[in-house]
């Protein structure tokens, strides 16, 4: 049983690292991606590239941003794997309370949710 415990707390741990170095590579992408776009966006304003070149770069963008925030979630779920791991399972969920007031109306967002102040620099703010 002790083999069986140190064998998950060392997976989980190997299994977090590796999702930090995921997370530095995402980064590094997003970085190569900006100045890319950025690259391109100039030399289309001085007509010496194509806009396809344009659009292509911001699809690149937008891959690497899904990337950083797949790497981020990789590293959560692995640092909890870790936690549990270590012998800290998650607080079992409380029933819910009486007397809840009514659940709000579902409206749709008119406006996209801020970014600014999040934890991780997520390249968007």
């Amino acid at each position: 049983v002790i083999n069986l415990v140190r064998q998950e707390i060392t997976s989980a741990r190997a299994e977090a690292l590796a999702a930090r170095n995921q997370i530095e590579i995402a980064r590094s992408e997003l970085a190569s991606a900006e100045n890319g776009l950025r690259e391109d966006t100039e030399r289309s304003r001085n007509n010496l590239g194509r806009p396809i070149e344009v659009l292509n770069s911001l699809s690149l963008l937008g891959g690497a941003r899904v990337n950083v925030i797949a790497a981020l979630l990789r590293y959560d779920q692995a640092q909890f794997r870790l936690f549990v791991a270590l012998g800290s399972p998650p607080p079992p969920l409380e029933p819910p309370q009486e007397n809840l007031p009514p659940p709000p109306v579902t409206t749709p967002l008119h406006t996209p949710l801020p970014v600014a102040g999040h934890p991780f620099k997520l390249g968007f703010e």
